[in-house]
């Protein structure tokens, strides 16, 4: 990657509360990454400190994350949906564009509605869409005009399968990210081998019914039933990738189990 090259997160949203959850994932975000730039695109008035930027959203479908990724202004992005928990630094993400400008993890799902078209080879995968990582190039854009076009024509509820046979169509590679950058299955912490690392982001769908004060992070052991969160402490003491910076907790926000997640980090010294 170019020095010059500009690096950022990016969340998109329609109506109040997915803007107040993303306002309380980016918080989360910036604890991790506190010299992060996030951006916000949204149709929602708002003034946020956790964001660098705000911008007004032209286009009020339902799916705004395709203006967004248009619009950024950054030369590599991350974007992140607004149920996305960033637990730890994942400037990985955005080194990983030094071999394809677009990086996801596979999604959880195979139904049907993701894979309507008979043309593409059933072993091509579903990639999840709530974290992307991407290069401004022109493929990319191309990609993701086309793919907001058929979302628009079509009145598609879900973006994936659309994704998925854009990008068999237009043979666009891409970076399979590993689960532990998309873990949407919580239920794997519950079996998640110590020896495989640990989760570095968390997409947990109930967190955009939650989001009832948008200026505090969110608590993630509200999240995790007590078992998983304790494994969730166990596999990041395990880990010796766990990037050497310590995830700061207000006081005024932790509870006994995110105590715990807390000192554990703090007993490996990060």
């Amino acid at each position: 990657m170019r020095k010059s090259e500009t690096r950022g997160f990016v969340f998109a949203t329609t109506g109040k509360k997915y803007t107040n959850a993303a306002r309380k994932a980016a918080r989360n975000l910036r604890q991790a990454m506190p010299d992060a730039q996030i951006d916000l695109f949204t149709n929602q008035k708002v003034e946020d400190a956790v964001f660098d930027r705000i911008h007004p959203i032209k286009n009020d479908f339902f799916r705004p994350k395709m203006e967004a990724m248009l619009n950024s202004r950054f030369d590599r992005s991350v974007y992140l949906d607004s149920d996305v928990i960033v637990l730890c630094d994942v400037t990985e993400l955005f080194d990983v564009l030094d071999f394809s400008d677009l990086a996801m993890a596979h999604a959880r799902s195979r139904e049907q509605k993701f894979m309507r078209d008979d043309s593409v080879p059933r072993a091509f995968p579903v990639l999840n869409a709530g974290v992307i990582a991407f290069r401004r190039t022109r493929q990319v854009q191309g990609l993701i005009r086309q793919w907001l076009r058929k979302m628009q024509e079509t009145g598609a509820e879900v973006d994936q399968g659309w994704l998925r046979e854009l990008m068999y169509h237009r043979r666009k590679s891409f970076v399979t990210l590993p689960i532990e950058y998309n873990t949407i299955e919580l239920q794997r912490l519950s079996y998640w081998p110590l020896n495989n690392g640990a989760p570095r982001l968390l997409h947990i769908l109930p967190l955009n019914d939650a989001a009832d004060d948008p200026s505090t992070p969110f608590e993630v052991e509200k999240f995790l039933p007590p078992r998983q969160f304790e494994k969730l402490q166990q596999l990041i003491e395990a880990d010796r990738h766990w990037p050497k910076s310590r995830r700061p907790v207000s006081p005024r926000s932790r509870r006994p189990f995110l105590q715990r997640l807390d000192d554990a980090l703090f007993r490996r010294g990060i």
